[in-house]
């Protein structure tokens, strides 16, 4: 072996060596509390067996308290009261007879209980036919507590005898009087007529119950007449039942639906709180500018933290699975929540890998955002919202409508939770499971970048305080208007007032269904200013920030606004195809059951109203509040590309919501093209160029609509793209990329200063 590589190597393993010390440090730190081993360790073995014990408490306590229904049944004499009487212990007799569906049922008491009840003096006593008796003491727990439930909710149908053997009951005036719940008399061909009122649930169900015992005792009876033909014969459409125990079946919601949620909670709250102590606790505390003094590499301290936190939300995961399953083994619910097998190897090591992923990509979003914080409370503020849009792909595991596919695969957490489902239900398709994976390690990746870029930095090392007082308070003119560096805070305000009345704005639109469909394209529009445009407005106006500087909204060049509108005539074609792509044969049937009616009513308006409501201003404002308030927000704390891609995964998440449905597949073209408007912006230094792309692609897909008849005549069907002719394939990339690499290379026309203000010390909205 080379010398040289014999020194990479031994300088390769001192590295390692000391990043572990590092990350033991780190973990020492993280554990030194004994309130924090308290809350994460101990905790939760102490709850769980508790919170079990006591639900299994109220639930056995409630089971007594149920009362098992009593439905009352009169005949007209005692000859017919008999008669039903044999037919329903008849029927209580085949039930028990078949083992499929009465798998270790004890037998029925086959001796009736006489009881006088209060009721009409005409009536003499209840016969009770179907009273079981208690579950075997040898069953499970989980049998014998399903036993008892099935006991407890099991229908007791009392035949009522008359007081007189002799006499003859109106039975139709019993059922009146409430004195029975089913009236038995003959008809006139001697079949047996059911008196019941269906207005009241107990006669409701006393009938159904009733005929589905004697459905049982009838079909015995025909099944015996067949067999007894020489040879035997049997019904023209005679079936029988093969009852398939698959995995994807079960319950409404499986234990493999909740688990991705649980795993989510657990590493999030297992990596909470050593993320915001090893960032925001130690730059409160004053020890980070002497760890950030010592001759190492930043990106080496931040893995040592990072590797940290991963192994307390792994432990703090671990726990909790841990108390769970004692907790499920102690109550008898175990086989009934995981299935026959109960806990496994197979299971233990399937939950370990899940949620070494979640807590591997938790832990560095976590990271990510505590880094940017300057306090304890700061960086708490700053994570309740990652915690409550965390929850929605978890919830979104409860929804049969989303299958893990390649377009769910590159959607960080959501990928996550779908690919866990499908392990836990054994339907996992592997390719995309290594999508998944490879797409949470590129997300994890990143955020650690984003991480590594804040950490430590200058700008964070020093604390400050602010009161509300202050926080709210409007700038002097003299201090407001110098002012050309947005907080990165900013943004967020922005975007947290913004998303919350966007979609409670977006939902109310089915209630202006009375409304024309031009009246309500209008008001669109005017909801589009006063969110996108109006709130960026407010804030700045507030604030005092010059609005020019900005949003942006300098002079740019010629050349980039014809390079702008090259790129905006012939991309939208690439994105278009891109969305269509995506979408299976099934998937557009069902985009075309949803809003087929909508686009032929859009169809209808005329092209002018169209392209002023959904192209004209919603390009402009969007523009405003995406490439302007957020990118000036977020350009200085996060770089250039981190501010370009995040503002266009933002930007395509807003895009993803039509109504009150959600088309998944439209984000990743809008999202491309919002990276695209983002880099328009960035090397222009202006706005303007990146508005007349945003028009010209929404209106120009538009125009095509309006006139995709006569288009279909040239060969252009732009309902689908796949006749497109090649010349126009042709046309349309070279002209979109020649027109991207030219405007990306153009320079900015004045310099920016944005990087070289100090950022305000308050913001208020």
């Amino acid at each position: 072996m080379a010398p040289s590589t014999r020194q990479q190597n031994h300088s390769f393993v001192r590295q390692l060596a000391r990043l572990w010390k590092l990350a033991q440090k780190e973990l020492r730190e993280t554990l030194r509390d004994r309130r924090t081993l308290l809350t994460l360790l101990v905790m939760p073995l102490i709850t769980y067996p508790l919170v079990g014990s006591v639900l299994q408490k109220f639930m056995v306590s409630g089971l007594t308290a149920i009362e098992r229904p009593v439905y009352r049944v009169v005949a007209t004499d005692l000859e017919l009261s008999q008669q039903v009487a044999a037919v329903l212990r008849e029927a209580d007799e085949l039930e028990e007879s078949q083992p499929a569906e009465r798998e270790g049922a004890a037998a029925d008491s086959s001796s009736p209980r006489d009881q006088t009840l209060p009721g009409s003096p005409l009536l003499k006593s209840l016969e009770g036919l179907s009273t079981k008796s208690a579950p075997d003491s040898t069953t499970s727990g989980t049998q014998q507590f399903g036993e008892k439930i099935r006991a407890k909710l099991r229908p007791d149908i009392r035949v009522v005898l008359p007081q007189d053997q002799n006499s003859t009951l109106d039975v139709k005036l019993l059922v009146e009087e409430g004195y029975a719940d089913v009236g038995i008399r003959r008809d006139e061909k001697g079949r047996w007529e059911l008196v019941y009122a269906p207005q009241f649930t107990a006669s409701q169900n006393a009938h159904e119950t009733l005929l589905s015992r004697f459905k049982i005792v009838n079909q015995k009876f025909v099944d015996d007449l067949l067999a007894a033909q020489h040879p035997p014969a049997r019904l023209p459409a005679a079936t029988t039942d093969l009852v398939l125990k698959l995995s994807q079946g079960g319950p409404l919601v499986s234990i493999g639906a909740l688990i991705p949620l649980m795993l989510i909670l657990m590493t999030i709250t297992g990596a909470v709180y050593p993320a915001i102590d090893l960032t925001a606790g130690e730059r409160e505390r004053g020890t980070l500018e002497t760890l950030m003094a010592a001759p190492l590499p930043r990106l080496e301290i931040l893995t040592a933290k990072y590797i940290a936190v991963v192994a307390v939300a792994m432990l703090t995961g671990a726990v909790n699975l841990l108390a769970m399953f004692v907790t499920l083994s102690s109550t008898g619910l175990s086989a009934t929540l995981l299935g026959e097998d109960g806990i496994t190897i197979g299971l233990i090591l399937r939950l370990a890998a899940m949620l070494a992923l979640f807590a591997s990509f938790f832990s560095a979003a976590l990271l990510a955002i505590t880094s940017h914080a300057r306090s304890f409370k700061e960086a708490q503020a700053y994570l309740i919202p990652l915690m409550i849009i965390s929850l929605a792909p978890g919830v979104a595991s409860l929804l049969p409508q989303f299958q893990l596919s390649p377009t769910m695969a590159c959607i960080p957490v959501l990928n996550l939770v779908l690919a866990t489902r499908d392990v836990f239900s054994a339907t996992i398709d592997w390719s995309l499971l290594a999508l998944t994976i490879g797409t949470t390690a590129i997300a994890t990746g990143a955020c650690l970048a984003l991480a590594a870029r804040s950490f430590g930095g200058d700008a964070l090392l020093g604390v400050s305080q602010t009161s509300w007082r202050e926080f709210f308070q409007r700038p002097s003119e003299s201090t407001g208007t110098h002012k050309s560096s947005l907080p990165p805070v900013a943004g967020w305000v922005a975007l947290l007032v913004v998303t919350p009345l966007f979609i409670v704005i977006g939902g109310l639109a089915g209630s202006l269904s009375h409304l024309t469909l031009e009246v309500r394209l209008l008001l669109n529009g005017l909801v589009t200013i006063a969110l996108f445009a109006g709130v960026p407005g407010l804030m700045i106006f507030w604030n005092r920030w010059p609005p020019v500087r900005t949003l942006a909204l300098q002079r740019p060049r010629f050349l980039a606004l014809l390079l702008s509108a090259l790129a905006g005539l012939s991309l939208w074609i690439v994105l278009l195809q891109v969305e269509s792509g995506m979408m299976s044969d099934t998937r557009k049937e069902e985009l075309v059951k949803l809003f087929g009616s909508l686009q032929i009513q859009i169809g209808a308006i005329p092209l002018p109203i169209k392209l002023l409501a959904l192209a004209i201003i919603p390009a402009f404002c969007e523009e405003i509040f995406f490439r302007g308030l957020l990118f000036s927000a977020w350009r200085r704390s996060l770089g250039a590309w981190p501010t370009i891609i995040f503002t266009g995964l933002v930007f395509g998440l807003f895009h993803i919501l039509i109504r009150d449905a959600v088309v998944l597949e439209r984000f990743l073209p809008t999202a491309l093209l919002g990276i695209l408007l983002g880099a328009v912006r960035e090397k222009t230094n202006s706005l303007w160029p990146g508005i007349l792309l945003h028009v010209l692609n929404n209106g120009t897909v538009l125009i095509f609509g309006q006139y995709a008849e006569a288009l279909m005549a040239w060969g252009f069907d732009t309902r689908e793209l796949k006749t497109l002719p090649v010349a126009w394939w042709l046309s349309a990339l070279v002209i979109g990329a020649t027109a991207v690499g030219l405007l990306l290379s153009v320079g900015r026309p004045v310099r920016s200063t944005e990087n070289e203000t100090p950022v305000p010390h308050g913001l208020t909205v």
